[in-house]
């Protein structure tokens, strides 16, 4: 009787473990018929959309016309090569060219070469009679129709280092005349003015007073009727032969100043009676051979 009670909780936990064996393979069976059932929809669905007869993409009529090209250059390409190799020949070894063809193309690059001059020629003159064509704009008196390398680089430094030199003078409109002064912050004198706005931008530095500079000869001397922005105009106003007052010619008559004691920095007219009666010259001071 002791020997049967024992028994029998084994034999139910055996039957236990029995049942959850079964009932997790059972388990596993349904969910490995669930995942083959997606994979099979999904093939199904793959298969659908894309053709079985596996066509390739169809290309756009600018490929097609593009692949055309091609083959047309590859086959004249190979014409021109097999009738540039002569019998008499190797094709290893290109035909020499007579002494007679050499001078012909010697002729030819001359030709060329004197075209492509006279081109830029006519290219110097329509800057010089059209000038607003190129940006930035430049008008007549930033065009010195005496220069030949007007198409080059340097005359767009020399343009933007006289757009410099006049935006440094201009930002000093209003302050004050102070004698000996070349500071924004303290003021500034007639040629303190020029010096101040000049010098960071020339290889050859300016002397400091009016006539120092009147007289520099680095500067480059020009008449009125040459006078373009950036040049510099001087006058004899308590002298008749030496400068002792120097201003910025501005275009279209106008130049910038520090006057005089009480005055502030302003812009006047060269054509008024009192500076044309006392104009000394002028000089150029930004040229190829000044700038940095």
């Amino acid at each position: 009787m002791r020997a049967l009670r024992v028994e029998l909780p084994v034999r139910r936990k055996r039957s236990a473990f029995v049942v959850v064996i079964l009932k997790g393979a059972l388990l596993l069976t349904l969910l490995y018929g669930m995942v083959a059932t997606i994979t099979h929809a999904q093939a199904a669905t793959l298969i659908k959309k894309s053709p079985a007869s596996a066509k390739k993409k169809s290309l756009s009529i600018a490929a097609r016309q593009r692949i055309h090209n091609r083959n047309v250059l590859l086959q004249k390409t190979s014409k021109v090569n097999a009738k540039s190799v002569e019998g008499n020949h190797s094709a290893n070894f290109p035909r020499r060219s007579s002494e007679k063809e050499q001078r012909s193309i010697q002729e030819q690059a001359s030709i060329q070469n004197h075209a492509s001059a006279q081109k830029r020629a006519r290219n110097r003159q329509l800057l010089r009679a059209n000038a607003q064509w190129f940006f930035p704009a430049l008008n007549a008196e930033e065009v010195d129709i005496a220069d030949t390398n007007l198409m080059s680089g340097e005359a767009n430094s020399l343009q933007r280092i006289t757009q410099t030199v006049l935006e440094r003078l201009l930002q000093q409109l209003g302050k004050p005349y102070v004698w000996g002064g070349e500071s924004p912050l303290s003021g500034f004198d007639c040629s303190g003015l020029v010096y101040y706005a000049y010098n960071p931008l020339l290889t050859v530095k300016l002397p400091r007073t009016a006539n120092e500079m009147y007289r520099f000869k680095q500067g480059l001397r020009v008449t009125k009727a040459q006078l373009r922005r950036g040049d510099l105009i001087f006058f004899a106003i308590k002298s008749q032969k030496e400068a002792d007052h120097v201003g910025v010619y501005l275009g279209k008559g106008k130049f910038i100043e520090a006057p005089r004691t009480g005055k502030d920095i302003r812009i006047s007219y060269l054509n008024d009676d009192f500076w044309l009666d006392r104009y000394l010259g002028a000089r150029r001071m930004i040229t190829v051979n000044t700038i940095l």
